[in-house]
């Protein structure tokens, strides 16, 4: 527990109505019904970076551009990752139960290594592979709860997982486009309102650039 907060301080607070705020708990609320049931063919399973961190001395003394390295590696599988997520596989890998100043430290050391020497590029709290363009979709449902939030999910992978749903759908009502994509992506069966609220402002997003079509509440793709 005493990580997870750390670590949330180390990349400040969420933007409001992502479920994390201290007031209005109420919007936490599950939905009690199961999400849409539309036909969405599956995606790949989220695929996590298999590393261990070896090191002499302590570890707030490791070198930068060498952990930056092992920051590039956890990129090169798991593009694009949240910063948080990225912490806890560094943590992880050296055994590390704890996150206290120094470590966070350390890790923002390193990832700004990674970043300066172009072996990995920053966008918001995520960090790509420099030349990757289309977040991969990736299914979460076998991560640990602790994984499986929204906001470790790219903007543009919500994207691409909303037009999935859409076009494996053959066009889909506006109210059952939330719930697919949180199955897709996560493996929910119900989902926070917040969650939900979180995808109809994507979509609504993509229909405002015209990539997709709405014509009485009814979600097409583009032709």
């Amino acid at each position: 527990m005493v990580s997870s907060i750390e670590e949330a301080k180390l990349y400040g607070e969420p933007p409001q109505g992502n479920g994390h705020s201290t007031q209005g708990r109420a919007t936490d609320i599950v939905r009690d019904e199961d999400l849409a049931s539309a036909e969405i063919s599956p995606i790949p399973k989220y695929e996590t970076a298999d590393i261990q961190i070896s090191f002499y001395g302590e570890f707030h003394q490791a070198s930068p551009d060498s952990l930056g390295d092992v920051v590039a590696n956890i990129v090169e599988v798991e593009s694009p990752i949240h910063l948080q997520e990225l912490s806890r596989r560094v943590t992880e890998a050296a055994y590390i139960s704890r996150t206290g100043s120094r470590i966070r430290a350390v890790i923002e050391a390193a990832v700004r290594s990674a970043v300066r020497r172009r072996k990995v590029r920053r966008s918001g709290d995520f960090l790509w592979q420099p030349e990757m363009q289309a977040a991969p979709l990736r299914d979460r449902s076998e991560l640990p709860n602790a994984s499986k939030k929204l906001e470790f999910v790219a903007h543009e992978e919500i994207e691409a997982a909303i037009g999935k749903v859409v076009a494996d759908a053959y066009g889909i009502d506006r109210e059952e486009i939330p719930g697919a994509v949180l199955r897709l992506l996560l493996g929910f069966k119900r989902a926070t309102e917040v969650a939900q609220r979180q995808v109809t402002k994507v979509l609504d997003g993509m229909i405002a650039q015209g990539r997709l079509i709405e014509e009485n509440n009814h979600i097409s793709v583009k032709e």
